[in-house]
């Protein structure tokens, strides 16, 4: 029996997979993308509770990518960002006027950008989906990987293999690729708030048991992303919801007025992976894979849109110059164009965590102090204000 070949073989259809088949597709190639969970709970608005702070040059990627227009509908403009440490004096002010931008990003709700990239998906006859179905095994052959599926027993065969599952991937663990992996003994809650004073200025908050972020959503709503001990978060999410505002609001403050309602609570627990290696021969990883970050920043996300951008851009390139997309020289120039901007983003975030997770004197004073400097080192703070959209 013959097996169906495929150019490109996708495995995980979350956000970054199904954003790279969108990515893929106008390289005219055949595609095909393998998602363990069904199209129609893909696109359920209560799938993810979660939202994301999407950077400028993600909102332009998406914008070229022709996903935006459905996306800003629901889209809120982050205009200012403001950062302050438990029991701290000291705020740090971003100001998207300061570097002459209109905003800092955009908030967008994870549910909504699942379901764009799916309604997408499932509408391009170029892109055979596989849902819900899973790869279980994957074999080298000298000029393609031959995968199995779940269901039916069935085989498909591919030039280049992309994983873009969760960071404790089932088919990198099969590959023998390794992964350095730090548990921050953490998990995250999220959930969404309405407040009584909505002011479009985003939130990050340190505690001194972990962080806080509170970003700007439709409607009197904000998206709440609250890190802390597992115990601690589990107890939160099983309170009553006046209870659980009694102790946001004494937490966070009055910066936003009086918290009138929560909505669904969910938590995940919180794991710094990276990959120690992303090309192999027709194999490459993308996504929580690849790197999977801690939220606080919001850069996971969008470390991996660039990802994306830059291995479609390679394979472009390839295909021009007649090479095979599964070459292993092709993959590693994707792999040398990427390190230094994922690197960066990495040791800054685990860098941010450890630095705010230390509260023995003096080091909690010289925070204070170089918060509070912060907004009077204009060159610096620009500097880092172009890293958070991206630049």
């Amino acid at each position: 029996m013959t097996i169906p070949h495929y150019d490109i073989i996708i495995a995980g259809g979350g956000l970054v997979g199904a954003l790279c088949a969108q990515a893929l597709k106008s390289l005219s190639l055949n595609i095909a993308l393998v998602e363990n969970v069904a199209p129609d709970l893909r696109m359920d608005e209560h799938y993810d509770m979660r939202s994301l702070a999407l950077a400028r040059v993600t909102q332009e990627y998406l914008r070229q990518l022709g996903l935006w227009t459905a996306l800003e509908k629901t889209a809120v403009p982050i205009e200012q960002i403001r950062v302050c440490e438990e029991g701290s004096w000291a705020t740090a002010t971003l100001k998207a006027q300061e570097i002459k931008v209109d905003s800092l990003g955009q908030v967008v709700p994870f549910a909504h950008l699942n379901r764009t990239f799916w309604q997408t998906l499932m509408l391009d006859k170029k892109i055979t989906v596989f849902a819900p179905d899973q790869i279980t095994q994957i074999t080298h052959q000298t000029d393609k990987v031959v995968v199995q599926l779940k269901n039916k027993e069935q085989q498909l065969s591919t030039q280049l293999l992309i994983i873009a599952e969760g960071g404790h991937s089932s088919l990198r663990n099969q590959l023998g690729i390794g992964a350095v992996t730090h548990d921050y003994e953490q998990s995250a809650l999220v959930a969404n708030v309405s407040v009584s004073m909505h002011n479009g200025v985003a939130y990050e908050r340190f505690l001194k048991e972990g962080a806080m972020a509170l970003l700007p959503l439709e409607g009197e709503r904000y998206a709440l992303i609250w890190v802390g001990a597992h115990a601690q978060t589990k107890r939160r999410c099983e309170l009553e919801s006046h209870l659980f505002l009694d102790e946001l609001q004494a937490t966070f403050g009055s910066h936003l007025g009086t918290l009138t309602r929560v909505g669904e609570r969910q938590s995940f627990p919180l794991t710094r992976v990276i990959a120690t290696e992303q090309v192999r021969s027709r194999v490459v990883l993308l996504g929580n894979a690849a790197h999977m970050l801690h939220p606080i920043a919001g850069q996971g996300f969008n470390l991996s849109v660039r990802d994306v951008k830059v291995l479609a851009e390679t394979l472009q390139q390839a295909l021009h110059d007649q090479r095979d997309v599964g070459d292993i020289n092709v993959l590693r120039e994707y792999c040398r164009k990427r390190q230094p901007d994922q690197q960066r983003v990495d040791y800054f975030i685990h860098g941010l965590v450890s630095l705010f997770s230390v509260h023995d004197y003096p080091l909690p004073w010289f925070r204070r102090f170089g918060l509070q400097a912060f907004s009077y080192l204009g060159p610096f703070k620009h500097r880092l204000m172009r890293f958070a959209i991206g630049g």
